[in-house]
């Protein structure tokens, strides 16, 4: 990320939904970030700054990887275990559009084309302790419908524009 942003290396976890009717130039349907956690109060600042993502600092962000396994703690709000389908690969690529909005700005938004490599995966365990978080209260049942580990992956993010005010 240095290379990239300036940015120190950091762990971030985050959620978005799809934007309907908002596919990127590959046909990726639009994300929208509605919640986050990063462990970097420098890359909280950039994400805040230039995107206008919803994203908090957090302290405690432990993520376990092992060669079957792959576990991850944040803040105790969320706790997360999957095992990697190895009969299942994936080597994909792509480009989101992230839509967001920026103070002072509006909408806008930012290609990230991608390269990913990994297996999709078993979620094992999820658990949700929402903390007073809307947004995870919304997700302390839910059941994940599919995961994907990402043992490899490249993504960028071009210059913000501006779709709206």
């Amino acid at each position: 990320t240095e290379r990239i942003a300036g940015l120190p290396t950091y762990k971030i976890a985050f959620i978005v939904v799809e934007i309907a009717d908002h596919p990127s130039r590959t046909g990726t349907p639009g994300h929208f970030a509605i919640w986050g956690r990063v462990d970097s109060k420098s890359s909280l600042d950039f994400f805040t700054r230039e995107f206008g993502f919803p994203y908090k600092l957090v302290s405690q962000f432990d993520i376990q990887a092992g060669t079957n396994t792959y576990k991850a703690s944040i803040a105790g709000e969320l706790r997360l275990h999957i095992e990697p389908l190895r009969d299942k690969p994936l080597d994909g690529n792509g480009v989101v559009d992230m839509l967001s909005i920026r103070p002072g700005t509006g909408l806008v938004k930012t290609e990230v084309p991608f390269l990913t490599q990994g297996y999709f995966g078993n979620v094992v365990s999820l658990h949700v302790e929402a903390k007073g978080d809307l947004v995870l209260d919304l997700l302390k049942n839910a059941k994940p419908d599919w995961s994907l580990i990402a043992e490899q992956q490249i993504f960028s993010y071009s210059q913000l524009a501006v779709v709206g005010r």
